[in-house]
């Protein structure tokens, strides 16, 4: 009886959050006063080794705290499948926390965020870790690009760096070079 209590709790909660989520937007119309961005997409992902990119999945949620210091919450996580072996590995995955968000219009509805990597996992032999190529406490930066209407394709680029950036970095500011998803959906939101 819980677990069918639960069930239907969950549900109308989930019905709930539907409408809520829909009515965002990438502009200053209807929507949180605060930046956000979420979405799961794949697409390319460019990688240190041959041929140069991998294929990837990767997901985020996050939601400044306020529009002037860009400080966030939320969270990401990154699926990596290597078109040839990658330093003898062939997958990573690495998740942890998004700490920086700052949506800006310009040619296009843009995210930059910034996180903090939490889990590493390279495969095979479910190795923790490369240090100074992947691991706990590298940093992460990424640009999401919400291409509306729907019928155009979202673009994203993300790459990490030595340690998580400062919320007032000039990387969380700059419209760098995407590469387009091949199926997703990005959402990027700009507070009023």
């Amino acid at each position: 009886m819980r677990r069918m209590l639960a069930m239907v709790a969950f549900s109308l909660l989930a019905a709930l959050a539907v409408p809520t989520m829909a009515s965002a937007t990438h502009s200053n119309g209807q929507g949180p006063a605060q930046d956000f961005l979420s979405g799961a997409a794949k697409g390319p992902v460019p990688v240190p080794c041959a041929p140069g990119v991998a294929s990837g999945h990767f997901h985020t949620n996050g939601q400044a705290q306020d529009n002037v210091t860009n400080v966030a919450t939320g969270q990401f996580w990154t699926e990596l499948e290597f078109l040839a072996p990658c330093l003898g590995f062939s997958s990573a995955s690495f998740s942890g926390e998004v700490t920086c968000v700052n949506s800006y219009l310009g040619p296009e509805n843009s995210t930059n965020w910034s996180g903090r990597i939490d889990e590493v996992l390279l495969q095979p032999g479910d190795v923790p870790g490369v240090p100074g190529i992947l691991f706990a406490g590298m940093g992460v930066i990424s640009r999401h690009i919400d291409e509306s209407p729907p019928t155009e394709a979202d673009r994203a680029l993300g790459f990490t760096t030595p340690a998580p950036l400062a919320c007032n970095d000039n990387l969380l500011f700059a419209p760098f070079q995407t590469l387009p998803i091949t199926q997703g959906n990005l959402i990027t939101h700009l507070g009023h």
